[in-house]
């Protein structure tokens, strides 16, 4: 869902125009707002299927959070 998410508020950044950059206007809040839950780390999936996928392999574990 949040992908989703980031995909629709990035094409209404690119059609808002230059007003959306601004602080204090919604669509550059919704932005901020919704890319900053994608770092999140509950909402950003990859660094640790990628990490479960190498130890599959027989990598070595690169995660930092165990």
């Amino acid at each position: 869902m949040v992908s989703r998410c980031v995909e629709a508020i990035d094409k209404l950044m690119l059609f808002s125009g230059g007003k959306a950059i601004y602080s204090g206007n919604v669509v550059q809040r919704a932005f901020l707002d919704i890319h900053c839950a994608r770092a999140h780390v509950a909402n950003n999936p990859y660094p640790y299927a990628r990490n479960v996928g190498g130890l599959a392999f027989g990598f070595d574990n690169d995660c930092m959070d165990l």
